[in-house]
C-alpha cells in the first residue's frame, strides 16, 4: 500500500492511497472464503464451490465489492496511523481506479488557529457601584412577595389581583376556558394576549365583557402569531393589595437572624455587589474572548458548517413540533 498526501486545506487532508496487486487478491481471496460459505450453487455442496465458478454464479463485481467494504476500514485506519492524521469525522473515500485499485480520501482534521496580536487588547473590567435605590428596589420586592390581598368594593385597577371566569376561542377551537380563575392586572403583561389586562382596568365585580384581541404576528408562540381570540369574561371578585409595613419585624420576617432594617439593608447591598462583581467579571471575560476571536484566524472543515447546520435544523425542528401545523 503507496500512501500520498496530495495536499491540505480549509482543515482537510488529500489523501491517494494506492493498493498492490497482492494486497487486492488476498482480500478477493478472503471474500471469496465468506461468501463460498454462505452462497449456494447448484451443482455443488455449500463450501465446496470453486472460487471462478462462484464468480461466474454471484458476478466478478459482487466479488470485488465484498472485497473493498472489507479491506476499506482496515486501509483506512493504517493510512492515517501513517501520515499521523486524527480526523474529527468521518472521511469521503472515493474509487479513484481499479487498476490498479486506489483510492482518494478527504479527511477533516481539527480546526487551525492562528492568534491575532492578543497582547495589544486594553481592556478593564467595570466598577460595581450598589446605591441606596438599588437596595430600595430588592426591598419593595420583598413587600410585595409578603404583601396580602384583600376584597375591594371597586373597580379593576392596574396591580389588582382578579378572580373571575373566563370562556375563549380561536378560530372556533377553545382557547382558555376556566372557573374562577385567579389574574394579577398588570397592563404591561402580554398574558394570555396583549391588551388583555387594559381590558380589565374599570371593571366591577359582577360585571360581564366581552372583547376581541389580535396576536401580533411576531409572537413568539408561532401558532398564535396573528390569529384573533374571543374573550368572555366575568369579574367575580377584585382584591387589592396591602403591602407591609417597612420596619424592623419585616426585615426579622425575612431573615430572623438580623437585628432588624439596618442590616437587612447591609445585607441586600453586600449580596447585590457580590452578584455585581460575578456578572461584571464574567462579561470581561467574554468581552476579552470575543476581542481575542476578532483578532485571530480560524480554519476550520466545511463538515463542521453541516454539523452546524443540522444543528440549527433539529432544534428548529423541535420548536414546530409544538405546534401540529406548522411542523406540517
Amino acid at each position: 500500500m503507496k500512501v500520498t498526501r496530495e495536499k491540505e486545506e480549509q482543515s482537510q487532508v488529500w489523501l491517494t492511497i494506492e493498493m498492490t496487486q497482492e494486497e487486492v487478491e488476498s482480500s478477493l481471496e478472503e471474500s471469496y472464503r465468506r461468501l463460498v460459505k454462505k452462497v449456494k450453487v447448484p451443482g455443488f455442496r455449500k463450501g465446496k464451490t470453486p472460487r471462478l465458478i462462484l464468480e461466474r454464479h454471484v458476478g466478478k463485481e459482487s466479488l470485488f465489492d465484498d472485497a473493498i467494504d472489507h479491506m476499506l476500514p482496515e486501509v483506512y485506519q493504517k493510512a492515517i496511523k501513517e501520515q499521523a492524521i486524527e480526523p474529527i469525522a468521518r472521511p469521503e473515500i472515493d474509487i479513484a481506479q481499479t487498476e490498479p485499485l486506489v483510492f482518494k480520501a478527504v479527511i477533516s482534521v481539527m480546526p487551525t488557529v492562528e492568534l491575532g496580536d492578543y497582547r495589544s487588547i486594553r481592556m478593564t473590567p467595570e466598577e460595581v457601584k450598589i446605591g441606596d435605590s438599588d437596595v430600595d428596589s430588592v426591598i419593595e420586592q420583598i413587600r410585595h412577595q409578603k404583601a396580602n390581598w384583600q376584597p375591594v368594593e371597586r373597580a379593576v385597577e392596574d396591580g389588582d389581583l382578579t378572580v373571575m371566569d373566563i370562556e375563549s376561542s380561536i378560530d372556533e377551537n377553545p382557547f382558555i376556558n376556566r372557573k374562577e380563575m385567579q389574574y394579577q392586572v398588570l397592563t404591561d403583561s402580554p398574558y394570555p394576549a396583549p391588551g388583555f389586562s387594559q381590558q380589565l382596568v374599570g371593571t366591577k365585580s359582577n360585571e360581564e365583557k366581552e372583547f376581541k384581541l389580535q396576536f401580533p404576528q411576531d409572537d413568539t408562540r408561532n401558532e398564535l402569531a396573528g390569529k384573533e381570540v374571543n374573550f368572555k369574561i366575568k369579574v367575580v371578585e377584585v382584591k387589592e393589595e396591602i403591602l407591609p409595613e417597612l420596619n424592623d419585624d419585616l426585615a426579622r420576617e425575612v431573615n430572623p437572624e438580623i437585628s432588624g432594617l439596618t442590616q437587612l439593608r447591609e445585607n441586600i447591598a453586600e449580596d447585590l455587589k457580590k452578584r455585581g462583581e460575578q456578572k461584571v467579571n464574567d462579561d470581561f471575560e467574554t468581552n476579552l474572548g470575543d476581542e481575542a476571536v476578532s483578532l485571530s484566524t480560524v480554519e476550520f472543515p466545511p463538515v463542521m458548517v453541516e454539523v452546524e447546520i443540522d444543528r440549527i435544523l433539529q432544534e428548529q425542528l423541535q420548536r414546530w413540533q409544538q405546534s401540529f401545523e406548522n411542523y406540517l
